[in-house]
């Protein structure tokens, strides 16, 4: 097996600290279940970030990078909901802990951390979290493709092959996110 470079290997123990803070929680995030997790020795990480709060703050860090750099994506909502299936697909951490950002880290200092990138998840898809109720079809439909595509990344075992299984999940969350849309326009042709 190649060796990793080191810009592979930060990322690879970031997306792990990612998906191991989401599940584990802030006070139970170890340096070692993340050492455990990327085979890679303690002290390695520890070379890599310092402390666990510096672990801690780079996994938060990276994840708001990375869904505030989604929002540069041009092109419609399917080039947008693409871009998206890529990456978490290919970070699972990630996509796990901006989803725990609103469930199971709900109120912690990392959900307050996490708020630019769940800001920037719910703007690619023109809903601003400070007033969903602006347009709460849409909201409530981008909560949906959200957590579809959560459930896809995190528990779904990979049954196709990438590409397909990216294919897939771009479809079912399309679907979620454009759902209703001739309904919404109906509704406000017979209301004029």
């Amino acid at each position: 097996m190649p060796r990793r470079t080191t810009t592979e290997t930060t990322e690879a123990i970031l997306d792990n600290a990612a998906g191991l803070l989401a599940s584990l929680g802030p006070r139970d995030l170890s340096v070692q279940a993340v050492a455990d997790a990327t085979s890679l020795a303690k002290s390695s990480i520890l070379y890599h970030f310092g402390s666990r709060q510096g672990l801690l703050d780079a996994a938060v860090q990276q994840c708001v990078r990375e869904a505030v750099g989604l929002t540069e994506v041009t092109g419609d909502d399917r080039a947008r909901l693409r871009a998206l299936a890529e990456l978490s697909l290919d970070r699972p951490g990630w996509i796990r802990l901006v989803i725990a950002g609103v469930t199971n880290l709900h109120g912690t200092e990392v959900a307050a951390g996490l708020r630019p990138a769940i800001e920037a998840l719910y703007g690619l898809f023109g809903v601003d979290i400070e007033n969903p109720l602006a347009d709460p079809d849409r909201a409530m439909r981008v909560t949906g493709t959200l957590g579809a595509l959560a459930i896809f990344v995190i528990d779904a075992p990979p049954l196709l092959p990438p590409a397909a299984r990216l294919q897939a999940v771009e479809d079912v969350c399309a679907g979620i996110l454009e759902a209703g849309r001739g309904r919404a326009a109906g509704a406000a042709v017979a209301v004029s």
